[in-house]
């Protein structure tokens, strides 16, 4: 299961850069704002986040209820003896925060309903920070090609930081995984033999 989260989310980063690239391309937009035809960055974009906070939740469980937190921290810890994982991985352990902000957009927008000055917001831009005008609460989703960090409301994630821990786990869990399926046909060889 981890071994698949992983595939699925650098699957997905790379279909979002690759539509990123090419709402850029249509509009062949310099130095302004994309704000137009591009909602399939930000759902891949969308994706692997909620792949990548997956990944995260099943070696790091946080935010559960009492009758859930016992189970989830032995299952955490158990994987991540089995995977050799010795300190938590930042990129991967904070993506579940902003992963968050889709999952309870209902109270995210209330939060932001009462802090705004404006009263609106700008959703999918495809823009560097110094190219986007009104205040930076006021951006609901964003992608900066350039640094290649997908932000929504005031929380932001590297891109290519989470990609490098997405791979770097996704190596673990194939050996381990290719272990494992030695192991299981090694067992089975002998009764075969039989």
């Amino acid at each position: 299961m981890l071994l698949w989260q992983c595939e699925a989310c650098l699957a997905a980063l790379q279909r979002g850069r690759a539509e990123s690239l090419a709402a850029r391309r249509r509009y062949d937009v310099r130095g302004t704002a994309v704000f137009i035809d591009h909602q399939d960055t930000f759902s891949e974009f969308q994706s692997a986040l909620t792949f990548a906070a997956n990944a995260s939740k099943m070696l790091w469980p946080r935010f559960l209820r009492t009758s859930e937190r016992v189970p989830a921290m032995r299952r955490g810890r158990r994987l991540r003896y089995i995977l050799g994982i010795k300190k938590r991985n930042p990129a991967l352990y904070s993506v579940p925060t902003i992963r968050n902000n889709f999952e309870h957009l209902d109270t995210r927008l209330d939060a932001w309903a009462e802090r705004t000055k404006v009263g609106a917001i700008g959703i999918h831009a495809l823009a560097s920070d110094k190219v986007l005008q009104g205040e930076r609460g006021d951006r609901f989703t964003r992608y900066d090609q350039a640094r290649d960090s997908f932000l929504m409301l005031e929380d932001k994630i590297d891109l290519k930081k989470l990609e490098t821990s997405i791979t770097q786990l996704w190596r673990v869990c194939a050996v381990r995984f290719h272990d494992i399926r030695r192991y299981l046909e090694q067992l089975e060889s002998p009764q075969e033999s039989k």
